[in-house]
C-alpha cells in the first residue's frame, strides 16, 4: 500500500508541475508563431518570449528545490531560497516580505528544512485566489519556521486543512491537495508539527514547530 500511496502522490506532483509550467512554455511558444507570422511585431514577441522563458526558468527552479531530491546533509542558505520564491512570484498578484532570525546569508538550513519552507510558501499562495502578501520567516536551527496570507478572499480549504492535520490518506488525493500533503509529510520528516490558525477574515499563519 505505501509504494501505491507514493506512486498517486508521484502522479500529482506531475500533474501540478505540468499545469504550472504549460502557461510559461506555452506564451514562449505563441511568440515564436508571432515571430515567424509578422516580422513588425518582432519586439513584442521577442518580449514575450524572453519574459516567459524567464518565467519558466524561475519555475524550475523553484519546483527542483520544492519536490526534488536532496543528498544527505546538504544544506542550503535561507537566502538562496527566498530568492528562489521571488522570482517564482515575479509578475504575479502576490507579494513576500521575508524576516529571519539572524542575517539571512547567515541562516543555513539542511536542504529538506528548505523544501518545507518553500512547500509552506507554496500552500500561503494557494490560500490567495485574488493575490495578497505572504510574509515568511524561515527561523534557525530548532526554531519554528512561519508563513502567513493575507489577501482579499484569503481561505484554506477544508481538504487542505484536512491533509495537514493527516486525515486524508495518500489514495483520495487530488492534485488541489498535494501541496499541503507534502508540507505534512516533509514536516514529519524534520520532527515537526503544523498548525494553523486564522487572525480574521482574510490572513492565515501556519507555523511548523
Amino acid at each position: 500500500m505505501a509504494d501505491s500511496n507514493d506512486w498517486r502522490v508521484a502522479q500529482l506532483l506531475c500533474s501540478k508541475l505540468c499545469h504550472d509550467l504549460i502557461s510559461p512554455i506555452g506564451a514562449i511558444n505563441n511568440g515564436l508563431e508571432l515571430l515567424g507570422e509578422d516580422q513588425d511585431i518582432r519586439e513584442e514577441a521577442v518580449a514575450l518570449i524572453g519574459q516567459s522563458g524567464k518565467q519558466a526558468a524561475a519555475r524550475l527552479s523553484f519546483f527542483r528545490v520544492a519536490f526534488g531530491g536532496a543528498n544527505r546533509g546538504e544544506s542550503m542558505a535561507a537566502e538562496d531560497a527566498a530568492g528562489l520564491a521571488e522570482d517564482f512570484f515575479t509578475g504575479s498578484k502576490i507579494t513576500l516580505t521575508w524576516t529571519s532570525p539572524v542575517p539571512m546569508p547567515a541562516n543555513i538550513m539542511p536542504r529538506s528544512r528548505a523544501r518545507l519552507l518553500l512547500n509552506l510558501v507554496l500552500l500561503a499562495a494557494e490560500t490567495l485566489p485574488r493575490g495578497g502578501e505572504i510574509c515568511a520567516s524561515p527561523g534557525e536551527a530548532a526554531n519554528s519556521i512561519s508563513v502567513s496570507s493575507s489577501g482579499r478572499g484569503c481561505r484554506l480549504t477544508d481538504t487542505a486543512a484536512a491533509c495537514l492535520t493527516g486525515q486524508t490518506p495518500a489514495d483520495a488525493l487530488e492534485v488541489a491537495d498535494v501541496v499541503p500533503y507534502l508540507c505534512r509529510t516533509l514536516a514529519r520528516s524534520e520532527g515537526l508539527t503544523i498548525e494553523h490558525s486564522i487572525s480574521g477574515n482574510d490572513t492565515l499563519e501556519f507555523r511548523a514547530f
